[in-house]
């Protein structure tokens, strides 16, 4: 019973923090402060890392190998292959 009593004040808790989240970039989009993401900013294709994860994928590298090499995230490099 405490557990669902604990999980309920959590559940109000996250939805306490969304509606002051929307509220806030409400306020700052009316004040001009807020734009959103950026034009191009999900443009792969910028990604400081792509043409050498797109290299080691040619190259016949596993995903997680090319994890270890670059730091760019599994997902991310299993997206890029999609591409091939």
């Amino acid at each position: 019973m405490i557990i669902g009593v604990l999980a309920e004040f959590a559940e109000f808790e996250r939805e306490v923090i969304k509606e002051k989240t929307l509220a806030g970039i409400a306020l700052a989009k009316v004040e001009g402060k807020f734009k959103g993401r950026k034009p191009g900013s999900k443009n792969i294709r910028k990604h400081h890392q792509y043409d050498s994860v797109m290299a080691h994928l040619e190259s016949g590298k596993s995903v997680t190998e090319i994890h270890r090499l670059t730091g760019v995230s599994r997902v991310s490099i299993a997206k890029w292959r999609e591409e091939l």
